[in-house]
Parts: C-alpha cells; structure tokens; sequence
C-alpha cells in the first residue's frame, strides 16, 4: 500500500475511534441519564424546596425554611434537626419505584391502603402547586409499600426503608440537642451534683485547669468525656412546650446544673431534675420554657469527687528524657545510666551494686510505668504533710531519675491497716499521693528485674552458622548469603522463616536465675558429663561467637542447670520448656516434621 493511503486509513480509524468514544461517553451517558430521570417519582431540586408538609393520618407537621434555617412551624414552633430535614428531601429526589402495578383511572385506592394514605407535599420557591408523594401500605410480604405521586395514575411498590424514610414522626424531626453548640467549643464550665460542685477553664495551651474547688491542672480526657456527657445531651421526648409549674418536675431546685460557657458572653446552663417513673431525667435550659425528657444512661458515670477531673499524673518526665535511673528497693541500690555511643540505640547499664548490661526491655517498662503513673487520690495535699502518716519516714522504696538537669525522686510509703494501702511523694512536695498496689509492684525493681539475663549477646544477623547437640544427635545449620541450609543430620535447604526462628529461639533464651555459687563440675548432679544440650553459634567467618552447656535438670527448684561454654561452673537456671520443647519444635521445624 502506498504511503499516502495508508495516511488516509489512520485518519479515517482515528476519527472512526473518535465518534465511538463521544458516543459512549457522551450519549450513552445521556440515554442513560435520560432513563434513570424518567424513573424517578418526583423531580424536586433539594436547594429550592422551602416548605415539606407532613400527614401520616394519626398526626401532621410542617417545616418551613427561612433564611436558610428549618424549622417547625406547626403544630408548634420549635428547631428543626437540619439532618433530618436534608435526608427526607433527598430520598424523595432520589425516589424511585421498584415495580409498578397499577394504572390508570380504574384504580381503587382501598385495595392499596391509598385511600387514607399517608402524604408528603414538597413546595419549592417560586413555585405553585407542590410535589406530593402518597405513601400506602404495605405489600402481602411486608417489604414494600404502595406508593403514587400526586398525579394519582400509577401505582407503584417502594421499599419500605425508603418509604418510611420520607413519612416520619413529628419528633424525628424535631432538634433533639439542648446544647448550641459543640464540645470542642466551650472554653469553661461550672458542673454541679448535689453538695459537689466543679468549674475548669481552658489555658492559653487549650488544656483544661480546675479552677475550684482547687487550683490545679485536669485530666483532659475526663474534662472532655464529662463535656460529652451534657453538651452533646439529647432530649428522648418533649414533656411541655411551655411549662406553667416546673416545680412539680424537679426543676425549681435541680439535682444537677451544667453551664457550658462558649466565649463571647455566651454561656447557656442545663438544669437535671427529678427522675421520671421509668428512670430517665426531666430537664429544662436555665431562662427556657420547654420540659424534655433525658434517658437516665446519659448520666452514668458522672464524677462524685474532684479527683475524677483532676490531673493525677505523678510526674511528668518524658522517658526518653531520662540518662540515669537509680531504684532502692528492700535496702538494695541499683544504679543505671543510658549511653548512645557514636549515635548509636541507646542502651542502659548498670553501674552498682556491678557493672554489667542492663535488661532494656524492663528499664523502658518501668520508665514508662513510672511517666504514666497515676494516683488514685490525693491523700493529703497541704503545708504540713506528716510522712509517718504514709509511711514515707521510712520508704519501703525511693526512684530517682536524672531528666536533663533535673532529678525527680519519688518516696513510697505502705501503711498496712486491714490491707496494705500505698503512698507515694514527689521530691519534698506536701502531698502525699495513693496509688494502687499493681503500680508499686510494677515499680518495686530488683537488681535481677534489671539486669540483662540474656544468654547469648550476639545479634541475630550476625549469626551465620550454628551447631545443636542433643541425644548423641548433631544438628548444624548454615547461611550463605540468602541461602540457608541443614547439613546435618540431612542436607535439606531451609526458608528465610526456619532461619530466623531458630536464631530468634536462641538468642532470646534468658535465665531464670543465678546460682551463688554456681554449682562445680564435679558435682555430677549438674549434668556436665551429660549433657542435655550443647549450642555453639559461629559468625559468617566461621569464627566462634558463643557457647552454652546445658546440664541436668534442678530436681529441687526446676529448670534446668546451664553455664557459658568457657566457664567452668554452672551458674545459671533456664526454663524447662526451653529445653523440653521449644529447641525441639525449631529442630523439628528444619526437618519439616512440625
């Protein structure tokens, strides 16, 4: 073909390309659009309907908007819930017929429950006839309802849910909230229940501070749940409209105020009365009119002292912050301080009562035991703490942490009445805090708690062979780059996951405890001339990294003896299972008997 026709027929295939794909987005679309309209039973534009009449034959309401804002207008004048609103108008927009049944003039309204219907008109601005939907009963099944426009000619079957959804009660569509405005908004309050009285201010931060009945910082997340519980309140009925007596419902002396101030002079106050027959609350706005009903669980769990707002942190320490930890505990002193050579992890050590690594995992547990401590009460807070009070004259146990330059030390005292109760001060405050007994066991530390019990110190990714011992049997597994295998007892190539859980078994294997002194080889009854299992691990060099010899087991304390394989006594205990079946799972593991 010569070249020019070739030119020709592109053109032509591009233009023949262009004119299917306008067709098929363009016109299909179009059709498409065309159809779906013609399926719908109203065609209301949501932003100019400024009226909805509502008759569901047992009562009727009217909405009316004005100014851009929906309101009750009958049968009484009230705020309407603008979710509400928007919901019934767009699923009449939406409305569309699942089947249609029946047409025509020979329609008779009894059999489809259309005689005395349920109706909704939909007026739009400029507008003069509304839109009307006629909502009948429901089908033989049960799932759908009758339903004609107001043209009166079709019949058609809508799904119940979407039905209901543009016929409902007068209250569904009433404005249920007490509060104007959101939780997030109020910058003060004032909450009283009973004798208790409560009021807080945000600061400059947007935290919440106490301001009476002390002064002192507050726990945010309790300011913000008591916050929710009344500015987010919902009225779950309407009592009276405008109550002549609001005495005989409690309200002219309240069992509970909650004033949400909002800024700006705008402070509004909910007053909680007495309790209805069934449980729940009468309440009324301070200065309104309308009586509501509040579902009694909305005030479940409401603070009965001012500890339940307050901030009972401990300390505030970030634990990152803290390079030295010292801990006192039973007449011992363990001391600790954090390095982070050439920028590297930060790791901790422990300088006395010896010199060795530190557990990192339970010096980051107890630091973040400590930063998140908090009180259950303040027992005392004043100008003349009595330590012997609290036990803090003599402590059964004193941490000092170094936080930059500062040192915060905390005392913990036990007063034992029926049962222990548990105290601690911060530096020489005047106060003494209570706490619980699961927050001083988690901060009474020994040195054992804090020392690293690790028995092997190498890094996993640093292994590249190791060789198991065990019942005359002799496993050894090899890496090479990203090949593993076994070479003995069988030559089987082994997955990345077979690797890492044998390496991560044993470099994670920690002591039980120590044996002072550690039992000699010629006690035979450690297993040294028997022993129950021989780990050895080696670099990717070859070069021998660490060893471990385990003897026989403790018959009187359990576990089972271990020593270092250059040591000559045996001066650990492991757990059993350690070597009763966990090494025995990874071995069977790499021979694929698992």
């Amino acid at each position: 073909m010569k070249p020019g026709r070739i030119y020709i027929a592109s053109a032509l295939l591009l233009l023949l390309y262009g004119a299917y794909a306008y067709y098929d987005m363009v016109i299909v679309k179009e059709r498409e659009a065309a159809r779906q309209a013609e399926s719908f039973l109203l065609s209301i534009e949501p932003e100019k309907i400024i009226k909805i009449a509502v008759n569901t034959g047992q009562s009727s309401f009217v909405l009316q908007k004005k100014d851009g804002v929906w309101s009750v207008t009958d049968p009484v004048e009230a705020e309407a819930d603008i979710d509400k609103v928007n919901d019934i108008i767009n699923m009449a927009k939406d409305l569309t017929g699942e089947r249609k049944i029946s047409g025509g003039d020979a329609i008779k309204l009894p059999e489809y429950g259309l005689d005395k219907p349920a109706t909704v008109l939909f007026y739009e601005e400029g507008e003069g006839e509304p839109q009307k939907i006629i909502v009948g009963d429901k089908n033989p099944a049960g799932s759908e309802r009758y339903v004609m426009t107001g043209s009166g000619h079709q019949v058609y079957l809508v799904s119940n849910w979407k039905a209901d959804s543009i016929i409902p009660i007068l209250f569904e569509v009433r404005e249920k909230r007490l509060f104007k405005g959101e939780t997030e908004a109020v910058t003060g309050f004032k909450f009283r229940a009973g004798n208790f009285k409560v009021s807080a201010q945000k600061d400059k931060n947007n935290s919440w501070r106490l301001t009476s009945p002390v002064e002192t910082g507050a726990d945010d997340r309790a300011v913000n749940g008591l916050l929710g519980k009344f500015v987010s309140a919902k009225a779950s009925g309407f009592i009276e409209e405008k109550a002549a007596s609001p005495g005989k419902y409690g309200l002219d002396k309240p069992a509970m105020e909650f004033e949400a101030d909002f800024g700006k002079n705008d402070k509004q106050k909910l007053l909680i009365g007495a309790v209805t027959d069934d449980g729940n609350r009468y309440a009324m706005m301070s200065g309104g009119e309308k009586i509501v009903r509040i579902a009694g669980g909305a005030f479940a769990g409401l603070p009965d002292s001012v500890n339940a707002l307050r901030d009972l942190a401990v300390i505030k320490i970030e634990p990152e912050d803290v390079k030295e930890l010292s801990v006192t505990f039973d007449g011992d002193t363990v001391k600790l301080v954090s390095t982070n050579a050439n920028g590297g992890e930060k790791k901790w050590l422990i300088t006395e009562p010896v010199k060795t690594d530190a557990d990192r995992v339970a010096v980051d547990g107890l630091l973040s035991d400590l930063v998140n401590l908090k009180a259950k009460r303040f027992a005392y807070e004043g100008d003349r703490l009595d330590p012997a009070l609290f036990g803090l004259n003599n402590p059964a146990l004193k941490i000092s942490l170094l936080a930059g330059a500062n040192t915060t030390t905390l005392k913990f005292g036990i007063v034992s009445v029926k049962k222990p109760r548990f105290y601690v001060q911060v530096d020489a405050r005047p106060e003494a805090l209570e706490v619980g007994a699961e927050a001083y066991k988690n901060a009474a530390k020994t040195l054992f708690d804090l020392r690293d019990k690790r028995l092997f110190k190498t890094a996993a990714e640093d292994v590249g062979k190791v060789v198991i011992k065990r019942l005359n049997q002799v496993f050894e597994v090899v890496k090479s780059g990203d090949d593993y295998r076994l070479v003995s007892p069988e030559n089987i190539r082994l997955t990345p996951n077979q690797w890492n859980r044998l390496v991560w078994t044993i470099t994670g294997l920690k002591y039980e405890r120590l044996y002072k002194p550690s039992v000699k080889l010629e006690n035979k009854k450690a297993g040294d001339d028997k022993p129950a299992l021989e780990i050895t691990l080696y670099g990717a060099s070859g070069s021998l990294l660490e060893s471990l010899i385990v003897g026989s087991r403790d018959e009187d304390k359990g576990g089972f003896y271990a020593r270092d394989g250059g040591e000559k006594g045996f001066k650990y205990n492991i757990d059993e299972k350690f070597v009763t079946k966990d090494i025995i799972g990874v071995l069977e593991n790499l021979l694929g008997r698992e």
